[in-house]
């Protein structure tokens, strides 16, 4: 689908509560970083 016409397609229902928890969710990121610090044991 073309990203153009998805975006108008699209519709948050939570709008501002999608945006809070998006910005939460980067500044964790910011602080902590992506988490991925220990060697993986296969």
């Amino acid at each position: 689908m073309n990203h153009e016409i998805h975006e108008k397609l699209e519709k948050i229902i939570f709008k501002e509560e999608s945006y809070s928890l998006e910005g939460t969710n980067l500044e964790v990121y910011k602080k902590m970083g992506s988490g991925f610090f220990d060697k993986i044991k296969l």
